[in-house]
């Protein structure tokens, strides 16, 4: 991996970078008035010079510092200039050769060019020649040194571009691929070289789609592009593409640069996800059916069983009470009274366990009674608001927003001592919203915790579990100063949607 932050920064003598060179210059020449002369006349134009008198004084000072350029001698004693030349390019000095010499034929001048010479100047030398030679050096190395730090700056960012994890594509607008980093040429096993200039749909997409579907003919963008995802049936893979638009400087597009994350684990993830969730749902609505069905079981148990039983022992007491000395009769019409307790405690616990009102009738006229019982049971104020026709709803549904129904006005009325209570059922497409909102004291988001010592926090968790299960949530809306409003989310199953 690259990392950016370590690259080293030579953007910034792209500008100029002659300028931040100064130039310094070696005269290689036994000729003293020549080395002089060289050297004041440069020296004069605001060049850094130095004469030495041999070439062997000459590599002594290439290789101690670094230089410019070197005007060479062709004849110097103990290394002469072809010598010199042959020492410059063995060491890889990085400096320009100029030769001069008193006279020379072709043959000198096609070795000397051989062996790196910038240019070839015959004595005696003219000011104008020199200071032209001078001046075309200082280009020449201006021109390598800004394509040394743009070959680097190139590499560099090639290695960045090839490095990446994501797939990087740069298409030009008739969507034929321009570049490609390393990541997409080993998913398709060929070079960089070898997918330059393919036509993107035919390489990328292997006939996944008719070319005139594929996104990436149509997605020449010049702005913000939604990303898209994609899948290539061979791979195996899906990918997240986002497209960007390539600008040059008038603000036109050029082309546009791909960039795809592999999104093959999360997608997997969610599918998993998706089908946990799924399960949970058949759990849920299996258990939601389990306790409706069990609801129902213990009200006919109560009902067909003790109901009766308590009902003809009422009856067998009644006529008892009537036939038994006055001495006894006083006790045995204080227990028929408790039996009769008993006896419509029983009728109430069946109605609140499963009331036949709720199946015969359905929810509206259930949550209706209800709420007329606590009203008469507590003396609140009670109000039940349904803005739509509420669709026939399955049984074991039916008696689970009872039951929550129930719970919740039950912990208005005695944990948040209310005096008003409103229920509100709003039958949507594929959703059905209960509410259930009051004027009390309010709570806090605590009631969830089943750990805490929140009033009624039980209850809460216990019906967000069980919600959650099919899909379902709760919301609370509620500040401690006073007043509250728990509404429950469900989704409903569509005509073309069976029931989870």
């Amino acid at each position: 991996m690259v990392d950016v932050t370590q690259m080293p920064d030579w953007t910034w003598q792209l500008a100029d970078p002659g300028d931040a060179l100064p130039t310094r210059v070696l005269i290689a020449d036994d000729d003293e008035l020549v080395g002089m002369l060289l050297a004041r006349l440069l020296t004069a134009e605001g060049h850094e010079c130095l004469h030495v008198r041999n070439g062997r004084e000459a590599l002594e000072e290439l290789a101690r510092s670094n230089w410019d350029m070197i005007f060479v001698d062709l004849e110097m004693p103990e290394v002469d200039g072809i010598g010199l030349l042959k020492e410059i390019a063995h060491h890889g000095y990085d400096v320009v050769p100029i030769v001069i010499t008193g006279g020379a034929d072709l043959q000198d001048v096609m070795q000397t060019a051989r062996l790196g010479s910038f240019d070839f100047l015959l004595k005696p030398m003219r000011p104008s020649m020199i200071r032209g030679v001078t001046q075309r050096v200082i280009e020449h190395r201006r021109a390598v040194r800004r394509s040394r730090i743009l070959a680097r700056l190139v590499e560099h960012w090639e290695s960045i571009f090839n490095a990446w994890p994501d797939i990087v594509i740069v298409l030009d607008p008739s969507s034929r691929i321009l570049q490609a980093n390393r990541a997409i040429c080993r998913q398709l096993e060929v070079s960089s070289e070898q997918i330059r200039g393919q036509d993107a749909h035919e390489l990328l997409c292997n006939g996944a789609h008719p070319p005139e579907e594929c996104i990436f003919r149509s997605s020449s963008v010049s702005g913000p592009a939604e990303p898209f995802e994609f899948q290539r049936p061979d791979w195996g893979l899906e990918f997240l593409m986002t497209p960007v638009a390539l600008l040059d400087r008038d603000e036109q597009p050029w082309g546009t640069l791909f960039i795809g994350r592999n999104i093959t684990l999360e997608k997997r993830a969610e599918n998993l996800r998706r089908d946990y969730q799924r399960q949970l749902q058949l759990l849920g609505s299996d258990r939601m059916v389990r306790e409706e069905r069990e609801r129902r079981r213990l009200a006919s148990l109560l009902h067909d069983s003790i109901g009766q039983t308590l009902a003809l022992t009422s009856i067998k007491l009644s006529h008892l009470v009537k036939t038994v000395p006055p001495a006894c009769r006083e006790d045995l019409a204080a227990a028929l009274d408790l039996l009769n307790e008993a006896l419509a405690a029983t009728r109430s616990l069946t109605f609140e366990i499963s009331p036949p009102i709720l199946y015969e009738l359905g929810l509206e006229p259930a949550i209706s009674a209800l709420l007329e019982q606590f009203e008469k049971r507590h003396g609140i104020g009670v109000a039940l608001h349904v803005p739509n026709p509420i669709p026939d709803l399955p049984h074991d549904l039916l008696g689970s927003l009872y039951i929550y129904t129930r719970e919740l006005i039950v912990n208005c009325i005695k944990h948040a001592e209310a005096t008003e209570v409103a229920v509100t059922i709003l039958a949507q497409p594929g959703a059905l919203t209960l509410s259930v909102a009051d004027d009390g004291k309010g709570f806090t988001q605590d009631a969830f915790d089943p750990g805490s010592r929140v009033p009624g926090g039980y209850g809460l968790f216990n019906i967000r579990e069980t919600l959650s299960l099919i899909g379902g949530s709760v919301e609370i809306s509620t500040s401690p100063k006073g007043g509250g409003c728990v509404v429950l989310n469900m989704p409903l199953a569509t005509a073309e949607e069976p029931a989870p």
